[in-house]
């Protein structure tokens, strides 16, 4: 009887056990998709409004709950939230919150090569538009290129910390030189883009408006024999 007692004991420990697996695991993936889906969301406002969606970006971030523990998904999942995060604060115009309290540059792009790069370009919009002597405009403009050359070594294939490297390098030595005195704030920038408008040299009349044929003149241009008659010349 103990035996049997044991092993029915032993089978109702096991059942117990993996049912807290099974339950453990459907709640991760719930959660999982909660924050997938709140990404989504935040994303599709962001194309939509110039405001800062960072905050629903911290709502996914708290929605991940224990997926975020789990190794490697967990990890991806954080790591996009922060990416998205960090983007969104760009594109809101907030760079004091991606510079603040930023790491030395190894560090910094040792962490995160991606969170980095955003952190040295928001670094180089503050630039922007700031009054400063020629010596000081450049050594800030190398503390910028550091930033990039070691994202560089970390990851050669972030095209975006490459191409802003080389742009960088080529303002600083037009203040070196002095024929640049102070950076100017490009066009207000945001994830919609600019509006756009005909090339400034072109007039009007230089486009045409197309408007779509409707079906029975489309049906007319097929049928043979329909349209006007030729006219012989000569």
């Amino acid at each position: 009887m103990s035996t049997t007692s044991g092993r029915r004991a032993g089978v109702v420990a096991t059942r117990i056990l993996i049912g807290a697996i099974l339950l453990a695991i459907g709640l991760a993936v719930r959660q999982y998709a909660d924050a997938s889906t709140r990404i989504a969301a935040a994303l599709e406002r962001q194309t939509m409004t110039t405001a800062s969606v960072a905050a629903e970006f911290d709502e996914a971030q708290e929605a991940s709950g224990l997926v975020a523990r789990v190794p490697i998904v967990g990890d991806r999942l954080t790591r996009e939230i922060d990416h998205r995060r960090a983007e969104a604060a760009y594109w809101a115009g907030d760079y004091a919150t991606l510079t603040a309290d930023a790491p030395d540059p190894a560090t910094d792009a040792a962490a995160d090569p991606v969170l980095a790069t955003l952190r040295a370009t928001a670094m180089y919009r503050q630039l922007q538009g700031t009054r400063a002597d020629t010596a000081t405009l450049v050594r800030n403009l190398d503390a910028v290129i550091l930033r990039y050359a070691e994202v560089m070594k970390q990851d050669p294939t972030l095209a975006d910390a490459a191409i802003n490297y080389e742009a960088v390098v080529r303002v600083r030595e037009a203040v070196a030189r002095g024929r640049l005195t102070n950076l100017r704030p490009d066009e207000e920038t945001n994830a919609q883009g600019e509006a756009g408008a005909p090339p400034p040299e072109s007039t009007p009349s230089d486009f045409n408006v197309i408007v779509p044929m409707r079906p029975d003149e489309r049906q007319d241009q097929l049928d043979a024999g329909s349209g006007s008659v030729p006219v012989r010349k000569g």
